[in-house]
């Protein structure tokens, strides 16, 4: 049994980062498991930064919204307009999400790394990202 605070996974990854004026710069990304809180760290140029959650999408969504206001992103595939996690991806604090190809419903073909890199021009912010997820969920047929 774990104790509050015990990591249960421990992975460190490069990560790119887009700064003002068109920079970029390599940061270092962490991620494991803390009790049941999916947890992530980020250095790099702007700074040191932590965020928990409930899963990983969340907590990537918690170090995106610690960016922005310095004018910083991270490039990974969980910062795409198109992709968001399925409920048992949460469930599980999975490293995954689906791209949500509008019209369509999702396949295992649309499955993603959350934190495999990403073109920075595909970056967009957690509300535009939250918007085309409802608004795929309006085009999906319904069964």
């Amino acid at each position: 049994m774990t104790h509050p605070g015990e990591r249960q996974f421990y992975r460190e990854q490069d990560v790119t980062l887009t700064g003002p004026g068109g920079a970029r710069a390599t940061g270092r990304l962490g991620m494991w498991i803390e009790g049941v809180r999916s947890a992530l760290s980020l250095d790099g140029p702007p700074g040191t930064f932590e965020s928990r959650a409930g899963d990983f999408f969340d907590a990537l969504i918690g170090l995106r919204r610690q960016l922005a206001p310095l004018g910083w992103a991270i490039a990974v595939q969980g910062a795409r307009a198109d992709a968001y996690p399925s409920p048992m991806q949460r469930e599980r604090s999975a490293l995954q999400l689906y791209r949500r190809i509008t019209g369509r419903k999702t396949s295992r073909d649309d499955i993603v790394k959350i934190f495999d890199p990403l073109d920075p021009a595909l970056i967009v912010t957690p509300e535009d990202q939250r918007a085309r997820f409802e608004s795929w969920l309006e085009s999906v047929p319904k069964d």
